[in-house]
């Protein structure tokens, strides 16, 4: 098989086809294959994604956070009671969203201490998404997806990116999602529908014209 820059590459075996780089013309013996566009994926691309590291994504709205240390308190006694999806209710402007980095950033802190034998252990995913809308939470979840394989981002299209973060969360416990400022709750549900593990804190923002918020 001949590349668009020149040069070859074998592939071993009857009628096997072997790629590398930009592919122009492929040849199994019997036939020969024009091709005006394709992708070498890389070996990531075959593979399901994996966390083996911690993977933080949490904004820094809470450098000056002081006191709320009931609203702390239950937030850990929801999730330790066995919930997998809290919601944060108040009025607007109250400071859900700096309760809600606050908090997520103490999960990515007991990380710390619990490598020094202190605390329990933490999640290894925490990652925050601005879901605004459909369209947000769906570009949210393609930057998990993004994140949990680098090699594939210029790869793979968002869709396909976001995707892999979908089948990531439904295969692991091990994982805390923040959806900040959600307007129309209608938009969790393809994410709730696929996912049924790990945890899952939502605050919610003005609704859209004719919805409710979330937890009303």
């Amino acid at each position: 098989m001949r590349g668009r820059k020149g040069g070859d590459v074998e592939a071993g075996g009857d009628r096997s086809v072997a790629a590398g780089g930009n592919i122009e013309r492929v040849t199994t013996g019997d036939h020969v294959t024009q091709v005006e566009h394709a992708t070498l994926l890389p070996p990531e691309a075959l593979s399901a994604a994996s966390a083996t590291h911690p993977l933080v994504n949490v904004p820094r709205r809470s450098a000056h956070f002081v006191g709320r240390r009931e609203e702390l308190e239950r937030l850990d006694e929801g999730f330790a009671a066995g919930s997998d999806l809290l919601v944060i209710c108040g009025l607007g402007g109250v400071g859900k969203s700096t309760l809600a980095a606050r908090w997520a950033e103490s999960r990515t802190e007991s990380r710390a201490e619990s490598r020094t034998g202190e605390g329990a252990q933490p999640p290894a995913l925490v990652w925050w998404i601005t879901a605004e809308s459909r369209a947000d939470l769906d570009a949210g979840l393609a930057g998990l997806g993004a994140a949990l394989q680098p090699a594939l981002i210029d790869v793979l299209p968002p869709e396909a990116l976001r995707e892999r973060a979908l089948q990531w969360l439904s295969g692991h416990d091990d994982w805390l999602l923040v959806l900040d400022n959600v307007s129309a709750p209608e938009d969790l549900a393809p994410l709730l529908d696929r996912v049924r593990r790990g945890r899952i804190l939502v605050t919610p923002g003005r609704p859209a014209a004719g919805t409710a918020s979330p937890g009303s």
